[in-house]
């Protein structure tokens, strides 16, 4: 829903459940949306009487338009398994005294996959506690979460969780990234899997399937996420990984050399490493962006060279991609009144036009700084260095 028609609505509601509306495709699905109160509220939901953790972040396209009241954003994540077989799902969420209620129908084969799919993700379970290492002291867990030299236990709530430490950083911030494999992902992922291999999708996101031998870590627990870890502590074994993904996550660690070399580290000689990283995408957070190496650079991170890697443009990749994201990024955060003016230029006139004469244009003078920030053409820092 637009900011704009929200004020028209709150005599009547305040809280607002943006996703899912009817029926749901995936045996994994995420509930989000909106609520709004004269003072912060906990936000609860519930999935047929589940009680389902619940994250709430800042929405400030809501909080600009309704700045009177405080908003927030929610949202739950649902494992059909965790259900029995239903036809449809009686979905509840309520902030104060406010409550809204929702079904929504599950197609009869969606179960029957949702349960196969958490047969197999028991069976990477069993195999990630073989071939784990303690986050804390490195020793081999040996098939169980607790560690038996240092007594840290490595699971939470059901989940596998080998983060070394508070990090107050990766708390959920609302921003999902959920993306499918592409041919040559799909083409790895078979190969390895021939070989009777496992493969591990380093940072997977929120993958609405899971695959019998892809071992999934995250920062945060999603639904389909195997092991809670940081890139820079992988919680592997030296040489365990057939193949090694890395897809569009790189871009995201604080430390992408220490990643880097932890992807090589658990990867078997001969195995493959297949990864994706941004050059030219606006500014953007899972939850926060870091990098966004060259060809070069990309090489450099992993040791290697054009003679010992091949790199290459994806399809996803095309300059098209990134010229496209960067216009829509721009025009999305103009103001209203000048977004439509914007719209109606042509490339002919933005590449034709004297750059310096664009400084004191209003389309550009008036871009938020917050839209600025995000496809800035660089950034400078002057800083002293500390004693």
């Amino acid at each position: 829903m637009e900011p704009a028609n929200v004020r028209r609505l709150l005599t009547y509601m305040i809280v607002f459940l943006e996703q899912p509306t009817d029926a749901i495709s995936t045996t994994s699905f995420h509930i989000y949306g909106w609520v709004a109160n004269n003072s912060a509220m906990p936000v609860r939901v519930t999935a047929s009487g589940v009680e389902l953790e619940v994250a709430t972040y800042p929405r400030p396209d809501f909080s600009k338009a309704i700045p009177e009241m405080w908003t927030a954003g929610f949202s739950a994540f649902v494992q059909l398994s965790q259900f029995k077989a239903t036809k449809q799902l009686d979905l509840a969420v309520s902030s104060g005294s406010a409550r809204l209620t929702r079904q929504v129908a599950v197609p009869d084969q969606l179960y029957k996959t949702a349960m196969i799919e958490q047969a197999s993700r028991t069976v990477r379970r069993r195999w990630i506690l073989n071939n784990a290492l303690c986050c804390h002291c490195k020793t081999r867990l040996a098939g169980v979460s607790r560690c038996d030299r240092c007594g840290n236990e490595h699971q939470r709530g059901g989940v596998l969780d080998f983060l070394p430490g508070p990090h107050p950083e990766l708390s959920f911030n609302g921003a999902v990234c959920s993306h499918g494999y592409d041919r040559d992902v799909d083409r790895i992922i078979a190969a390895a899997s021939e070989r009777g291999g496992m493969v591990l999708d380093c940072g997977a996101g929120w993958r609405q399937s899971s695959r019998p031998t892809v071992v999934t870590t995250e920062i945060f627990a999603y639904p389909n996420t195997d092991a809670v870890a940081v890139g820079e502590h992988l919680p592997f074994e030296d040489g365990v990984f057939d193949a090694v993904l890395s897809l569009h996550v790189l871009e995201h660690v604080p430390n992408p050399f220490t990643c880097a070399d932890e992807l090589l580290r658990v990867l078997k000689p001969g195995g493959v490493l297949f990864a994706v990283v941004p050059m030219i995408v606006p500014e953007h957070g899972y939850p926060h962006h870091y990098f966004n190496p060259t060809r070069e650079g990309l090489m450099q991170l992993f040791g290697r060279n054009k003679e010992t890697a091949r790199v290459y443009i994806p399809t996803s990749g095309q300059p098209i991609n990134g010229l496209q994201l960067l216009l829509n990024s721009y025009s999305n955060d103009l103001p209203e009144r000048l977004r439509a003016r914007f719209d109606k230029l042509t490339i002919g006139e933005i590449r034709g036009r004297e750059l310096s004469s664009w400084f004191s244009d209003e389309v550009v003078t008036g871009l938020p700084l917050a839209g600025q920030v995000k496809i800035a053409t660089n950034f400078a820092i002057e800083f002293k260095k500390d004693n």
